[in-house]
């Protein structure tokens, strides 16, 4: 299972439904021209690829609508159903704040953290961005067969659209308990990527 938190696209992955014979054709090319037009933009300016933690990441799966886009990246050998890193990268294209997105962040992260869970923010030393802050999370499934540590940094230049980028990580982790400066590092790595 993977915690992370996936929207639905636009289009049904089945097709069109109850299609009459006559109209088959033209409502599979409309099919097939949403499907370009909801992915194509995603992965089209997008970064495929990236170092966080000395290790390269590189795009494996992205889906968008008006209101945001999500891209999920992976090590080399991992895949969006097993993985132990992944780094995704949010955008909110309707959003211009970290004021509007972190609300919105947690809406779709609330069922997964820990009804005791506190988050520390951080205001990054070198912030790359007009606006932009960091936190420490952990976040479980709701039968806590599984737990991930997350780094979430979210930031803004004043104007839309804003950015979540998000270092999960599962648990337990292979070196331990992150250090201080280990999460300083990370949040270096997070503001050198671009969305």
């Amino acid at each position: 299972m993977v915690i992370g938190v996936r929207w639905p696209s636009a289009v049904s992955p089945e097709g069109p439904q109850s299609v009459s014979r006559k109209n088959a054709h033209v409502q599979r090319w409309y099919y097939f021209v949403a499907l370009f037009v909801i992915f194509q933009p995603t992965t089209a300016n997008a970064t495929t690829c990236f170092k966080l933690d000395s290790q390269s990441y590189c795009l494996a799966w992205s889906a968008s609508d008006s209101s945001v886009s999500k891209r999920e990246y992976l090590r080399s050998g991992e895949t969006v159903n097993r993985w132990q890193n992944m780094v995704t990268i949010i955008r909110y294209n309707d959003l211009s704040s970290i004021r509007q997105v972190i609300p919105r962040y947690f809406s779709v992260i609330r069922p997964y953290l820990g009804g005791d869970a506190r988050p520390q923010w951080v205001t990054p030393k070198h912030a790359a961005h007009r606006e932009a802050i960091a936190t420490r999370l952990v976040l479980s499934a709701p039968d806590s067969s599984e737990s991930e540590y997350v780094v979430a940094y979210f930031f803004s230049d004043g104007h839309k659209p804003a950015y979540a980028i998000i270092f999960s990580q599962h648990v337990p982790l292979p070196y331990g308990t992150p250090t201080l400066s280990q999460y300083g590092r990370w949040l270096d790595d997070m503001q050198a990527i671009h969305p």
